[in-house]
């Protein structure tokens, strides 16, 4: 079926409902509508805000899920931070919920940052160096293997040498 519509080239709907827009399109309140789907198709799509403004995307009408400021600064499930590239709001404080995770592609753990503020890595972690900024700092230290230490070592405990 040919068009059902064609407004100086500028807006066409076809008889399957799609509708082309040539030039910038622009609405007033979106809030009213069901839904609204951009795509484009073997192109780029652009969400393009006024210089200085943000781009907001939203779900469930009012929540805002992402914010892209005008320093491209980007929030999660919270405003962005200006003295953050990435800020990412967690579900909640508990160990059963994460703020951020990273799979493989057999979709497995690699690392996953939970809300109650511990961390998980699953593999080797190699860094070549690791500070603890107290001098007092109390931590668990397990090493499958030799254990090389640079300066004094004080054991305040039971030691064992085997």
């Amino acid at each position: 079926m040919a068009n059902i519509s064609n407004i100086n080239g500028f807006f066409t709907i076809n008889s399957d409902g799609n509708s082309t827009f040539a030039g910038t399109v622009t609405t007033s309140d979106v809030y009213g509508a069901s839904s609204l789907r951009v795509a484009a198709l073997g192109g780029i799509l652009y969400l393009d805000s006024s210089s200085g403004a943000s781009t907001i995307i939203r779900t469930n009408g009012t929540t805002t899920a992402l914010t892209i400021d005008s320093d491209q600064n980007v929030g999660i499930g919270v405003a962005p931070a200006s003295t953050r590239r990435l800020l990412i709001k967690g579900r909640g404080t508990s160990a059963t919920t994460a703020a951020f995770q990273v799979n493989n592609g057999s979709n497995s753990d690699i690392l996953v940052l939970k809300d109650d503020k511990s961390a998980t890595f699953s593999g080797t972690v190699t860094a070549p160096r690791i500070g603890i900024p107290s001098a007092n700092a109390s931590f668990a230290l397990y090493n499958n293997g030799n254990s090389y230490f640079n300066g004094a070592v004080t054991v305040d405990s039971t030691f064992t040498q085997t």
